[in-house]
Order: structure tokens, then sequence, then C-alpha cells
């Protein structure tokens, strides 16, 4: 897995980084608009694309009724 040395600019109460160009390319981000970002127990961030709802449904079993 390859790594990438990034800078964050802090705006106020955002931080923002960039993502390099190759990356986005290379997971075929390009056109995305929207990202899930989910913070770990471990102190980790994930970033996924977002596109279309599925990125945020549960992991449920979908046999079961749901709380709604």
């Amino acid at each position: 897995m390859a790594k990438h040395f990034i800078r964050a600019s802090w705006d106020g109460a955002q931080l923002r980084i960039n993502i390099p160009k190759m990356v986005v390319r290379g997971l075929e981000w390009e056109g995305v608009s929207h990202f899930v970002l989910v913070e770990n127990k471990d102190k980790t961030l994930m970033v996924r694309r977002f596109i279309d709802g599925e990125s945020l449904k549960s992991q449920r079993d979908k046999g079961k009724p749901g709380p709604d």
C-alpha cells in the first residue's frame, strides 16, 4: 500500500486536506462530489465515496425489521 504525505490547511474550524490526483484516479473517484467520513475507535478515519445512498445503509440482516 502506497503512502502519501499531504499538507493540512486550517480555515476557521475546518481542516482541509487534498487527496493526490493519482490516488483519486486509482480509486476511480473522478466526478464524485460527496464522501462519507467515518471515525473509528482506534482514532483513524475512513473515507468512502457516496454516490447513491448505498454507502450509508447499515450492514444489519435485512430479514429483520428495523426500528423505523
